[in-house]
Parts: structure tokens; sequence; C-alpha cells
């Protein structure tokens, strides 16, 4: 086990980011937890770097003290959400708020000390965004080649910035595309995990099973809110059930090959699997089948809180709470569970 790539997987989730820093910090500082690459969407990416690095203090001071003020700005003098919101649309804006506030946030933490740091060091950094003119996932690496600050900076602003409500955003060197929200299509990256050539995966999933029922919307935004985490919720749970898939069809591959060597001729069955192999290979990346996979998943029982409502007194709250979550191991789930799931053949 000692030899498998591991990578920590963190989902999109705005403000409940916080709960996966306390997660973050159990991992970390009490368990002595390391990965080989951090993989992030939307707030999951604003933490990959920090998270590469190490720098966990850092990430959970500025998790617990960060203010709306730090993220967004309303493009028009007035607190009322839709009220902003109407007036974007009427004045022909791309989103009812401005997101100059997080990206000079994240210009601050990403500072060239960091970024050297991050791009000398072991542990890649990945996140994801969506183009808006392909509808593509495009991913972006601390160690891909000709990778700068100023373009992964910007990678890490369009994760993280929610469709409709905050600004998309324009990436240097893209071909004048704009990126929005990874989690749009790829709220949990795992497969990227995998293709990088993960076996070992820990993710942070910000949002329960089953989700919350809600039954008061008084507001078009509210409404708007929701209708978004229904979609996040059914991308995340295609997300955990792929990474499960893999687990399933291999072990399924082990058992039938197991089975038939009982039986058969040892030449005439790896004769038939090679063959099969090369007709079909649907868990074939980068021209090798992928191996087994160990997912250990954590992820809250019940709603932490509201994508976008940073206040430091709710994500103090948050922090604490996954901190606490994580120190209890009946809570981490491992895909697929029980006994299909054989630790000492993998």
């Amino acid at each position: 086990m000692n030899n498998r790539k591991r990578a920590l997987v963190i989902s999109g989730g705005g403000a409940k980011g916080a709960w996966a820093v306390g997660v973050l910090r159990r991992l970390y500082k009490d368990l002595g937890q390391r990965f080989d690459l951090v993989v992030g969407t939307s707030t999951g990416a604003l933490m990959a770097p920090l998270a590469a690095l190490g720098d966990i203090d850092d990430l959970v001071r500025t998790y617990t003290t960060v203010r709306n003020k730090d993220i967004l700005t309303c493009r028009f003098p007035c607190k009322s959400v839709l009220f902003n919101a109407l007036l974007s649309l009427v004045t022909g804006r791309d989103s009812v708020f401005g997101t100059g506030p997080l990206s000079r946030t994240i210009d601050r933490h990403l500072n060239h000390e960091r970024w050297q740091r991050l791009v000398s060091g072991p542990v890649p950094a990945l996140v994801s965004t969506v183009s808006l003119q392909t509808g593509k996932i495009e991913y972006f690496s601390s160690h891909q080649p000709g990778i700068t600050r100023e373009l992964f900076a910007a990678a890490m602003l369009a994760s993280g910035s929610i469709p409709v409500f905050m600004e998309r955003v324009q990436i240097p060197k893209q071909g004048g595309q704009w990126f929005v929200d990874g989690g749009v299509k790829d709220l949990i990256p795992l497969g990227q995990a995998i293709r990088e050539g993960a076996r070992d995966i820990t993710a942070i999933v910000l949002g329960p099973e089953p989700p919350r029922e809600q039954d008061e919307f008084k507001r078009i935004y509210q409404m708007v809110l929701r209708t978004f985490a229904l979609q996040m919720e059914e991308t995340s749970a295609n997300d955990l059930d792929f990474g499960g898939l893999i687990t399933r069809e291999l072990l399924w591959r082990r058992r039938l090959r197991d089975a038939l060597l009982r039986t058969v001729d040892r030449a005439k069955v790896e004769a038939a699997f090679e063959e099969a192999s090369r007709v079909d290979q649907p868990m074939a990346s980068k021209g090798r089948d992928y191996e087994l996979v160990r997912l250990r998943v954590l992820r809250p029982k019940e709603e932490i809180g509201e994508t976008l409502d940073f206040r430091p007194e709710l994500m103090s709250g948050y922090e604490q709470a996954g901190y606490e979550f994580a120190s209890v191991e009946s809570n981490w789930q491992t895909i697929p569970a029980g006994p299909l799931y054989d630790q000492s053949a993998a």
C-alpha cells in the first residue's frame, strides 16, 4: 500500500469549504497524512495549492476569518440580491456579483514565494474548470509545462466562479475562451485523480447523502440556488459512482479470472483476457488499464450551511465541525463498502 500513489480530492461547496479545512486539519496535523497530488473543484480548487504545500494553518486562518467582502462585491449600491440580479440583467452584466475581491484574495495567498515552492515541490495541485464555449472540463496543474502563476491563479478563480452569481473568467493562453466553476460538470474530480495515477484516494465531499429536503422558497435567488444545488448533487453522485464502478469492475474481472484458472489452462485464460482488453477497454487511461482504487470519503451527515454566506462566526463553526467529524473513524466511508473490497489484494 505504501507504494500506491495517494491523492486528496476536494469537492466544491463555497463557504462550506471551511468544513473541509477542519477535515484537513485532522488529516495533516493530527494523523500526519500526506498526499502525492491534490485535486480540487470550486472552493476545493482554492484550497488545493495550500493543501499541496501542507500550509494547513494558513488555510484555517483564511477560512475562519474570510468575509463576504473578501469574496464578492455587489455591482450596485444595495443589499438586496434580487435587486442586484434585476439590475445586472437590465444593464447586460454577466453576473449578479463581481469577483474582484476573490481575485485579490487568491493573488495574496498564491504569492510569488508560495508559487515557487509549489512548482518546485513534489506535490502538484490541480483545479478543474468548464469552458463555456466548448462545454468541456479543463484541468490546470501547477506542474504542467508552461504554467505561470497568473495563469494558474486565473484557473483557480474560474473554478470558484458559480455561473450567473459570479463572473466568468478568461484564462490566459486559452484562445479567448471563458471559464466557470468546474463543479458544473466535475464536482468531485475523482476521474482526474485516477487518470493522474492515483490508486489511494481520500475525497472530501461538501454535501450530505441524502441531500436535505427544503420546502420554503420565498425568493427567486433561493430557487436559483436550490436548482443549482440539485444539479451539483446529481453531479456529485455520478462522480462517486464512477470511483466505485472502477473498483467493482476490476474486482469482478479478477474474480472471474481466478475462477477460470481453477478449471482452464492458464495460457488460454491469459490469452482470452488479453484479447478482450484489445477489443474493449472501458477502464483504460493513457494506454494502460486502471488498477484497483481505494476510495475513502468524508462527507457530512447533515447540510453544513449556505454556499455564498461567508461569515467568520459561521465558518469557524463549520471548520470545527469538520475537524470533529474526521476525528471519528466510523465516519470514514469506503467505496465500495464491505467485503467486496479486499485491501490485501490491492
